[in-house]
């Protein structure tokens, strides 16, 4: 009887100890809504496309993707208008529905690059509020822009991911064989400004997970 009422008040008292102590998941939690001021929708460029650059959530699930996969993608005319809101219907059709997939690709990372002053960050010059590219392939020492793709790191999961810091992602780059999940984005307004030119202006940002193969397993980074 007395080891009845042990384990019963032991219990009680993991539950009241739970209950106080943080959850393990919080340090890893990633901001929503504003972040540092920045409203999601950010300030100047395309609102929408800005919001789906602030998006909080990983995906549910991710298909694999290759260069390849990314450039069959849709791409809209080059009559386009620039801003979505002013886009046809057709062309939101195309496009938007492959916005909601999550994507996992495999690879190496070229170059990681550093980029300030971006609409979706409000246009803020602060180091925390950096985009951090990510040149991908699928064999390191590629320099044909066609078989190049980008990925960005967010300042709200870069926040959110400590160790995904630009220094850390170089010390990878090139020679470890890397993961990259996240959102399929298609970046009308940056496609042709990226630092020695991609293959496509599909991109996966925002980045929500990354791994590095070590000792023959998948560990994050």
């Amino acid at each position: 009887m007395y080891a009845s009422r042990h384990s019963i008040a032991a219990a009680i008292a993991a539950i009241v100890l739970a209950t106080l102590m943080p959850a393990s998941a919080a340090p890893n939690a990633v901001a929503s809504g504003s972040f540092g001021g920045c409203p999601a929708h950010g300030s100047g460029g395309d609102p929408q496309v800005n919001t789906l650059k602030n998006r909080s959530t990983a995906p549910a699930s991710a298909n694999s993707i290759t260069v390849a996969g990314m450039k069959q993608l849709p791409l809209v005319p080059d009559d386009t208008p620039a801003m979505r809101a002013n886009w046809p219907q057709s062309a939101r059709a195309t496009i938007e529905p492959h916005e909601a997939q999550g994507v996992v690709f495999t690879g190496y990372i070229l170059q990681v690059a550093r980029e300030t002053g971006e609409p979706s960050n409000c246009g803020s010059t602060q180091p925390r509020d950096e985009d951090v590219e990510l040149f991908l392939a699928h064999r390191p020492g590629v320099t044909n822009g066609q078989q190049i793709i980008l990925g960005e790191i967010t300042p709200r999961w870069r926040a959110a991911y400590t160790s995904w810091r630009p220094a850390n992602l170089r010390g990878v780059a090139g020679g470890n064989r890397i993961r990259i999940t996240g959102w399929l984005l298609y970046d009308q307004e940056s496609f042709g400004e990226t630092h020695g030119g991609t293959a496509t202006p599909w991109e996966i940002e925002p980045i929500t997970k990354v791994e590095v193969l070590r000792n023959g397993s998948w560990v994050n980074l």
